[in-house]
């Protein structure tokens, strides 16, 4: 990780010894909390906790037609999102594991440099990003050993740290308000590493972690447009509509439609607020490994069941925003996801207070 933000460095410096403009230098921090609860699920409630938050944000004008990006955050979260390496239906499978009944701490550091070229109204763009996680899962299994047999009371947390490689390209034309983007990524590595630890913090197992790594994954590819259209003075109405399909690593598609409409009203100088809704209909291929029937149980042959399956999510959420002074946003916000078609995913609720703060530093 050293050796690449030496690099990133580097090459920042390198960008902005020339007659290059600085037109976007900002850092922005926020802190956040949520309760969210299933409809229902393995957790009747529980609380998520982002502190703090720090995203930044650089450009740089290379000439007239080139830039160069840089794109960073880092934070502390409480019981967040299962990271996903991916979206789509990849996305969502990670996103509902949640423990059940036990809390998650992670830390998590991710920056992406790029190139932009822009013509008109065309843009390309390429990126490169490096995510790495820190995850103790405080699960309190028990320790079941010659020397502390289960029900001794000794029980163990889970450590686990990910790390993720991946590049991605896009072309995109924008036109009043009009959008349309077409885009692919590519995750070229990933690793992640298990350990435990003693609940208890008195002492660090010294076990040998379980190391697994994996590589060549296949690209993702996406379309994605917006419309954006003024309803008064003060407000303003925007739909969008996405479709993303990825291969997986048994060559299953998966497949994911989203359509979303929001609407965006300023009350006064400093108050907004926003409603707004998506649509999501998942479709994804499936093979299961079964035991036929009256099969030989000293020799099975087993069968791989194989078909197509889809679901669907409605998300609606609103949010009110005090703005106070310049760069310095209060957000009261709720939610409501519900899902059709499946079982295995809760409804689920979530209610949540925040603030940022934006610091600018840029010189146009």
């Amino acid at each position: 990780m050293k050796k690449y933000l030496i690099m990133l460095i580097l090459l920042s410096l390198i960008a902005a010894s020339g007659s290059a403009i600085v037109t976007k230098n900002e850092i922005k921090a926020g802190l956040s909390g949520t309760a969210s609860f299933d409809l229902p699920g393995d957790r009747s409630g529980y609380l998520s906790f982002n502190s703090p938050e720090l995203s930044y944000q650089f450009e740089l004008k290379l000439n007239n037609n080139f830039f160069f990006l840089v794109n960073a955050k880092a934070g502390y979260f409480r019981n967040p999102d299962k990271r996903a390496e991916f979206s789509s239906f990849e996305w969502l499978n990670f996103s509902v594991l949640r423990w059940p009944e036990q809390d998650t701490d992670r830390f998590s550091f991710e920056a992406a440099p790029g190139l932009k070229a822009r013509f008109g109204d065309f843009s390309a763009g390429f990126h490169f990003r490096h995510i790495y996680d820190h995850e103790i899962w405080y699960a309190a299994i028990d320790e079941t050993t010659p020397l502390y047999p289960a029900g001794t009371g000794r029980t163990l947390d889970v450590i686990t740290d990910y790390e993720y490689f991946d590049y991605g390209f896009n072309l995109s034309y924008g036109k009043d308000n009009y959008f349309i983007e077409a885009y692919l990524k590519d995750r070229y590595k990933s690793d992640y590493d298990t350990d435990f630890e003693n609940s208890d913090k008195k002492e660090t197992k010294q076990d040998k972690p379980n190391s697994t790594e994996r590589t060549d994954y296949p690209f993702i590819y996406g379309i994605r447009g917006s419309y954006s259209m003024r309803v008064s003075e003060n407000s303003e109405m925007n739909a969008s509509v996405m479709f993303e399909m990825f291969e997986d690593n048994s060559d299953n598609y998966n497949n994911k439609l989203d359509t979303g409409l929001n609407y965006t009203a300023s009350l006064s100088p400093v108050f907004s607020f926003s409603l707004g809704g998506t649509y999501e209909q998942y479709f994804y291929q499936y093979g299961k490994v079964t035991f036929p029937e009256n099969a030989d149980p000293e020799d099975p042959e087993l069968e791989v069941l194989e078909g197509e399956d889809s679901f669907t999510c409605v998300k609606t959420f609103g949010n009110i925003t005090y703005t106070p002074f310049t760069n310095f946003d209060v957000y009261l916000y709720s939610g409501y996801d519900a899902y059709f078609n499946t079982d295995d995913i809760s409804d689920k609720i979530s209610i949540g207070l925040g603030c940022d703060y934006t610091f600018d530093f840029a010189s146009r």
